[in-house]
């Protein structure tokens, strides 16, 4: 039966439209604050119950409505922002579709009460499916309260996709800090369930609001920037080396104080800590930036978090040329302080009151020893030990030791670990040495993440040259059946053969399941697992193993997860072995992951520090 083609009414268009507009209650919280922030607001206040869900409520000082506009405000494309498509050009407000109230009145009820400075009473009216209807006169303050209910009744299946009350909530508070952020001047307030979550003082402080949103350990971490040319304006705060976070939720990138994504631009700013933060940590800014409205696009999408920039603008190299010199402007943005809590220093004066600090110093107290596989093999070996041997007393002979420790590798054997004279180890961590007259102290981690890594390295090297080498493995008693889909499950059948020759072997189990049954000598059965995974997922993406950089980088975080660990003891015989290890490797300077393995404490160095030399 054919179909004829019909136009759709207006409620059901408004919904359709709606569904891009309103995907939660965040999404009516950030169309409505920015509302009014549009018409001037000073004060904005935010109420919520249940995440959203139950009730929404906005209310603010700003300029108003007047009462022959609230039927005409809940029309779809109707606004006061623009009157012709030029108009987007030269925007300097938050909104302009004339979409969110139509699209929010479309999918809830609301309740407006409202007034202007011009008028000698305000208005209140509600709104069902856009429709504006007991319209009244009431006395009340110039501003605005809108209060939202019963939000997707009419399309319940988008209402069975919201979360929890305190997961919706949790992203209303996102938005609104972000909002309090890029607004200092405006005081804003968080009410959720009856208890206040947010109060700025709305002074205009960047600073302050920061404080107030983040806490005082942020703010205090913060380092002041601002920059500009002829097309843009940057000012805000980035983090100093002592602040960081494992995620990227305190990463603000305002645009014409509009929040907006930009991955390209944060991966700039991330790229101006490199080596100077951890792998894997994420600094943390505020950047307030102003460009000229005819050099960017901000109309993409109906959610207005991105935009298109002029390329002439030239942002990422502004960007990327400043925020890395103003880390280094100031020594103190480069140290790392730690401040802890005052139980962490009655904790850490306890410990260091009972601390014996070299672990060779005798000890009363017999540990549990585990058996040790291979004792030849130092990453094989399980700590900690039980008794400690007595170091005997060698004399530093080396003649060819170089004036500067280098971190690249260096040609020959000119840096001999062999002549190393270890004396301790200081919080089970640090390896004490000695080497022609001046004192090492040595990462035990980072040494044997060093060896482990080249270790595997220069078997797969030597294993791709002989054709019928492969990785020694060890055969499991039981073997661990993985389950996988279909698709994943063909793939990972068609490529046996690379999975055995990492010393994986494997079996059809049938039905998407897979019997492995042997591990590599080299990982235990959790890294095996996650090196299986690890194999499969470059497969399927690449179609083959190559030693890339990403593959580097998978051996490199599977050589520190089996590496020695920081507070794990070790005897000085092990350390005779990790250095003798060490000794072998391409690179004996940096772990692979950049950090050094050695720092280096000369003994006129030390001698100043006891006044035995002028300084």
């Amino acid at each position: 039966m054919k179909n004829n083609i019909t136009i759709l009414d207006e409620i059901t268009i408004n919904k359709i439209a709606a569904g891009e507009v309103v995907e939660r209650p965040a999404s009516i919280v950030k169309e409505l604050i920015e509302n009014s922030i549009d018409a001037g607001a000073m004060q904005i206040q935010i109420e919520i119950k249940d995440g959203g869900k139950e009730i929404i409520k906005i209310s603010d000082d700003g300029y108003g409505i007047s009462s022959d506009q609230i039927e005409l405000a809940f029309t779809r494309h109707a606004t006061s922002k623009i009157h012709k498509i030029e108009d987007v050009q030269t925007l300097n407000t938050n909104g302009f579709r004339g979409e969110a109230l139509s699209s929010i009145s479309s999918v809830s009820k609301i309740d407006i009460i409202t007034n202007t400075s011009n008028d000698s009473f305000g208005v209140k009216a509600k709104i069902i499916d856009s429709r504006v209807s007991d319209i009244s006169e009431i006395g009340v303050r110039k501003g605005t309260t809108i209060s939202v209910t019963d939000l997707f009744y009419n399309t319940p299946a988008r209402k069975k996709f919201l979360k929890s009350g305190s997961r919706e909530a949790g992203v209303i508070i996102d938005i609104v800090n972000r909002l309090a952020l890029v607004n200092s001047s405006i005081r804003f307030k968080l009410i959720s369930d009856g208890k206040e979550l947010l109060s700025t003082e709305g002074d205009g402080s960047l600073l302050n609001v920061t404080r107030t949103v983040y806490g005082k350990n942020v703010a205090s971490n913060l380092i002041k920037i601002g920059f500009s040319n002829q097309y843009i304006k940057v000012k805000g705060y980035i983090s100093n080396t002592s602040l960081y976070t494992s995620n990227r939720k305190k990463q603000n990138i305002f645009i014409n104080k509009r929040y907006i994504k930009l991955n390209k631009l944060n991966y700039v700013i991330e790229n101006a800590y490199k080596e100077i933060i951890p792998i894997g940590k994420y600094p943390v800014f505020i950047l307030d930036i102003e460009i000229l409205p005819e050099f960017i696009d901000p109309n993409i999408h109906p959610s207005k978090t991105e935009v298109k920039v002029d390329d002439s603008v030239l942002l990422d190299d502004l960007i990327n040329n400043n925020v890395r010199d103003n880390i280094f402007k100031s020594s103190e943005n480069l140290i790392p302080e730690y401040k802890p809590k005052d139980s962490e220093i009655t904790i850490l004066k306890e410990n260091l009151e009972n601390s014996s600090g070299f672990v060779y110093k005798q000890s009363d107290k017999i540990e549990e020893e585990f058996v040790v596989k291979q004792q030849s093999d130092v990453e094989d070996i399980e700590i900690p030990f039980s008794r400690i041997l007595e170091k005997m007393s060698a004399k530093d002979t080396i003649k060819d030791e170089p004036e500067t420790i280098q971190t690249e590798i260096i040609e020959g054997d000119v840096f001999n670990y062999n002549q190393f004279v270890p004396s301790g180890v200081v919080f089970e961590t640090y390896i004490v040495a000695t080497y022609k007259g001046d004192m090492y102290l040595i990462d035990q981690h980072a040494a044997h993440e060093r060896i482990m890594y080249e270790k595997f390295i220069n078997q797969y090297k030597l294993n791709k040259e002989n054709d019928k080498a492969r990785f020694e493995s060890q055969e499991l008693l039981i073997p661990i059946i993985k389950e996988f889909t279909m698709d994943e499950y063909h793939v990972i059948l068609d490529n046996r053969h690379i999975f055995d020759f990492f010393g994986l072997k494997i079996d059809d189990f049938g039905f998407g399941n897979i019997a492995l049954r042997s591990l590599p000598l080299i990982f235990n059965t959790e890294q095996t697992s996650d090196f299986f995974e690890e194999l499969k997922d470059i497969i399927i993406r690449e179609g083959k193993i190559d030693l890339n950089d990403k593959f580097r980088d998978k051996l490199a975080t599977m050589a520190c997860k089996k590496a020695i660990k920081a507070n794990q003891k070790i005897e000085l015989i092990e350390i005779d072995s990790l250095f003798q290890k060490l000794n072998t490797c391409e690179n004996k300077y940096t772990c692979p992951h950049g950090r050094p393995i050695f720092v280096k404490f000369t003994k006129y160095e030390i001698e100043k520090m006891f006044k035995r030399k002028n300084a």
